[in-house]
């Protein structure tokens, strides 16, 4: 192997150890080369927990809606029992609204898709 195919595959090597726990024997050995490593350790850090906030973000937001619809049912439940309906009548409306509201969830709404606004009238009336 040439010196720069090992010059670079270190260089790759010392990058990829930045984004991660592991460790190498390449160190600065002067400022600018400090610099650098302080430069690109900062990226990593901003990168990595844009990353992680974006993973909680999106989570939370599932969290929150499968929580409304599990609050729904639990309200039905509720309501169902209250009012002494017969427990294969409860079965047969839970898995009914259970399978529309993956239904409505699977179906994409125009009202949603807010760039279809956009379309000129012919293509709006194209069939």
């Amino acid at each position: 192997v040439d010196d720069q195919t090992y010059m670079y595959f270190t260089s790759l090597h010392w990058s990829l150890t930045q984004f991660t726990p592991a460790s190498m024997n390449v160190s600065a050995a002067n400022t600018s080369e400090r610099v650098m490593s302080i430069l690109v350790l900062f990226f990593a850090m901003v990168a990595f927990s844009s990353i992680v906030g974006h993973i909680t973000a999106s989570m939370a937001h599932l969290q929150n809606l499968r929580g409304a619809q599990m609050k729904q049912f639990w309200l039905l439940r509720k309501y169902m029992k209250q009012r002494h309906i017969r427990r294969e009548l409860q079965l047969r409306i839970t898995k009914f609204l259970e399978y529309k509201a993956q239904k409505e969830h699977d179906t994409v709404h125009s009202s949603t898709v807010l760039i279809l606004e956009h379309l000129s009238e012919p293509l709006r009336k194209e069939p």
